[in-house]
């Protein structure tokens, strides 16, 4: 994490400063006759771009940044692709950017990485799992929901797939495009453990911390005790400035109810009645799958992880 930011303060003191790379100095000049990978042995780092004089605009020059971020690098040669340390370290620098740069340029961008390294099969499930670790995992520090998007939107029109290498991004894409942040959460109807009939369009809050459960889930119920001693999650209750629905989804009413009194007494608990994994209302990739809602019940984060959602609810 702290590299990550120290790199994008580099990238403010280099749009600033303007006058040659604000790290990699140590990293051979391009046409210099030590290899790349000679030089990456030690730093893994590409150095940044020179950012000419003339482009001034913030988001301009981080645009500048993302179209010549890999220009040291033969993406082609897989010597370079296939070095594990390098593409990791390098892809969370290259990704930090994206907020900072013009939306309309990212699809194009992002379309030249993945066609220049997916050629070759190794190559191409480190670049995957670098995507999926760094933009999709709740607990990376450069999550982003658009930025995941984009990159498997390109993913999917890339020419050297065939059909079945291209059904897991598909289905990804399709579960990261529903209930994104700024949309309306899909409705659906619940059971609470007190017998009453409910909606998601009519629980009314505030904010709403959605939270899709299983019993069974190991990873659930270790969220479920984080969250029941989050000091902000109770904090906000307690303000009246927080709800939370917890919802079991999963059909097995009888787990449901033997299980229901163990979670929070100032939870709502809820059984789904609305078929939401065999619709699809909801695709939840990794239990357990968390939303914080408004009061209108458009997404303010989904799968935040715990540390962001704290920092979002002690703004509340």
């Amino acid at each position: 994490m702290k590299q990550i930011l120290t790199f994008l303060a580099a990238i403010l003191l280099a749009a600033c400063a303007s006058n040659g790379t604000a790290r990699g100095a140590d990293l051979p000049a391009a046409g210099s006759s030590d290899s790349l990978d000679e030089a990456l042995a030690d730093s893994h780092e590409l150095p940044l771009p020179r950012i000419p004089d003339s482009i001034r605009e913030p988001q301009a020059r981080a645009t500048f940044l993302l179209n010549h971020f890999w220009d040291e690098a033969t993406l082609t040669d897989t010597a370079v692709t296939r070095n594990e340390h390098f593409m990791e370290r390098n892809f969370v620098n290259f990704v930090n950017l994206y907020p900072h740069a013009n939306a309309d340029s990212l699809p194009e961008i992002t379309y030249r990485l993945l066609a220049q390294v997916t050629p070759d099969v190794r190559s191409r499930v480190i670049l995957y799992d670098l995507i999926d670790k760094y933009l999709s995992d709740p607990e990376s520090p450069v999550k982003s929901d658009d930025s995941y998007i984009i990159f498997l939107q390109q993913w999917l029109k890339l020419p050297n797939l065939n059909k079945y290498e291209k059904e897991e991004p598909r289905y990804r894409l399709t579960s990261a495009m529903k209930n994104r942040p700024g949309t309306t959460a899909t409705d659906f109807n619940y059971l609470t453990r007190e017998g009453s009939q409910g909606s998601l369009s009519s629980t009314e809050a505030s904010n709403l911390l959605l939270l899709f459960y299983d019993p069974d889930c190991d990873h659930c119920n270790e969220t479920i005790a984080a969250l029941r001693n989050e000091p902000t999650v109770n904090n906000a209750i307690e303000a009246g400035n927080l709800k939370v629905l917890a919802v079991y989804a999963e059909g097995d009413e009888r787990l449901w109810h033997s299980t229901n009194g163990t979670m929070p007494e100032n939870w709502t608990v809820a059984l789904d009645r609305s078929d939401i994994a065999d619709k699809g209302l909801y695709i939840i990739t990794e239990m357990p799958g968390i939303y914080l809602l408004d009061k209108d019940k458009k997404v303010i984060m989904r799968d935040p992880g715990l540390k962001k959602l704290a920092e979002a609810l002690s703004d509340l």
